[in-house]
């Protein structure tokens, strides 16, 4: 895809073509990956995106960049398609067929078409340096062996008992309040009460009295 002029109909055209070769799971779980690092966009615009600038990690149009206090590169935009959305005035035949519309009678998001857009990789970005909140660091066994001793010490005070069973799938347990026991499943990969999930123990807990299991 050219730096020059690129129109909608391009988009597509090249979007339609990449679509084209997905043809196994291996194929689609690339895009979930890329996916992974562009959480807010839809996945044709991940397509696009990575068929432009395969590296990109933080994308964004440039007022979002311009609020963090940096500037855009002219020349180095990542075009998308942009949904153009258009305001009618039919209530009457919109709401036959199950359209929201305002207190105008006026569409509420109504997708008409799309324009090409652009958006710029944090790369193609220049200016004040951005600070991210240091993400947390993963839990320790001692925190998660406190944390289970925690939680089992209330159980039993609640009258549950709690059976620990080796497990290779991916479920995590469950609680039956008929009687009374939480089957907590322990990945038999992972070393005992180490950092293992303690969701249908923490789930008991920390959900309102109902009729029924925790979800």
């Amino acid at each position: 895809m050219g730096k020059g002029q690129v129109r909608a109909e391009d988009l597509h055209r090249a979007l339609d073509a990449e679509i084209g070769k997905l043809h196994r799971g291996s194929d689609w779980s690339k895009w979930l990956e890329v996916a992974a690092l562009l959480p807010t966009y839809g996945f044709g615009n991940i397509v696009l995106i990575n068929l432009q600038m395969p590296q990109a990690s933080w994308v964004a149009h440039a007022q979002m960049w311009e609020k963090l206090g940096r500037r855009v590169r002219t020349g180095q935009a990542i075009r998308i398609l942009r949904p153009t959305r258009s305001r009618t005035a039919l209530s009457g035949a919109l709401e036959a067929a199950g359209r929201k519309y305002d207190a105008e009678g006026l569409v509420e998001q109504q997708v008409i078409g799309f324009q090409v857009g652009a958006v710029y990789d944090v790369t193609a970005t220049e200016g004040q340096p951005i600070y991210l909140p240091r993400p947390p660091a993963p839990a320790s066994e001692t925190a998660a062996r406190g944390l289970w001793d925690g939680l089992s010490r209330e159980a039993a005070a609640s009258g549950f008992a709690v059976d620990v069973r080796p497990t290779s799938d991916s479920s995590e347990g469950l609680t039956d309040y008929d009687s009374k026991r939480i089957d907590q499943y322990l990945k038999i990969n992972r070393a005992p009460l180490g950092p293992v999930p303690a969701r249908p123990l923490d789930s008991t807990f920390l959900t309102p009295d109902v009729d029924g299991p925790a979800l």
